[in-house]
C-alpha cells in the first residue's frame, strides 16, 4: 500500500503548466500528441494552443508536409513543445524530435515531469541571415523579424 503514496502515478499538468507560465507565459504551445491539449487549457485556458496532428515522421517530413516547421518559425516569440507521448511509435521518436529542435531553432528552456517534457524554442538569428540573402534550407521558409527588432547575437 505505500508503493500508491510514494511513486507518482499522475500525468503533472499543474507543475507543468506552472512552468510554462513562469517563463513563458504569453507564447503558444504547441502538442505532440494532440491529447495534451486538454489538460493544459484545464490549467491555462488563455494561453494559445496548438496541436500537431501528423506524425513526426520520418526526419520530420510529417510535420515538413503538415506545414507545421514553417508555422513554428513564424511564432517570432518563440513557443513551447510540449511532448506527450503516449504510443510507442511517438516515443520512439522523442530522441529524434529533439535532436531537430536543437538544430532548428534556439532552445532556451527544457523542463520534465514525469512523461511530460516542455521545449521552450525560438528561431535561430541565423535563420534571419539566411532569409535577408535569398537562402533556403531544405525547402523551408525562414524566419525574417520585422524591420524594429533587433535580434542579440548569441556566442
Amino acid at each position: 500500500m505505500l508503493r500508491v503514496y510514494v511513486v507518482p502515478h499522475k500525468t503533472d499538468w499543474r507543475s507543468l503548466t506552472t512552468s510554462i507560465g513562469r517563463y513563458a507565459p504569453d507564447v503558444p504551445v504547441y502538442f505532440y500528441e494532440d491529447i495534451g491539449g486538454d489538460p493544459f487549457a484545464y490549467y491555462r485556458p488563455g494561453q494559445p494552443r496548438r496541436l500537431l496532428l501528423e506524425p513526426f515522421g520520418e526526419d520530420g517530413n510529417g510535420w515538413e508536409k503538415a506545414g507545421e516547421w514553417d508555422r513554428m518559425r513564424q511564432e517570432r516569440d518563440g513557443f513551447w513543445l510540449v511532448l506527450y507521448l503516449t504510443t510507442p511509435r511517438t516515443r520512439s521518436e522523442e530522441a529524434h524530435i529533439l535532436t531537430t529542435l536543437r538544430q532548428e531553432f534556439t532552445v532556451d528552456r527544457e523542463a520534465e515531469f514525469m512523461s511530460l517534457r516542455a521545449v521552450l524554442c525560438r528561431p535561430k538569428e541565423s535563420d534571419s541571415r539566411r532569409a535577408i540573402s535569398g537562402g533556403r534550407r531544405g525547402g523551408r521558409t525562414a524566419f525574417v523579424p520585422p524591420p524594429d527588432v533587433r535580434l542579440s547575437r548569441q556566442m
